[in-house]
């Protein structure tokens, strides 16, 4: 095999990986998005689909991270900003 069509080879390989890369994260974000949890953890600030699907993924479904994740939201919401003038 010549040194063309060994570069050939590997483009038409790189660009099969890339297009199935892309197929599984689209299955992954449809996937995330309909986890229960899908909303609080892409409510954190940092986290997006990829990210939040890869924390949930590392922690499962552990009833605690699910505790702790509900609180997080909840009580940065109800914090007052930093930036707020003072009364």
């Amino acid at each position: 095999m010549s040194l063309p069509d060994e570069v050939s080879y590997l483009v038409r390989s790189l660009l099969q990986i890339r297009s199935e890369v892309a197929q599984l994260e689209e299955q992954m974000a449809a996937d995330f998005k309909e986890h229960p949890d899908a909303e609080i953890l892409l409510s954190q600030p940092g986290l997006g689909i990829v990210l939040g699907a890869r924390v949930l993924g590392e922690s499962g479904d552990d009833d605690p991270l699910r505790q702790c994740l509900r609180r997080a939201r909840t009580t940065s919401a109800m914090r007052p900003s930093p930036n707020a003038p003072a009364n």
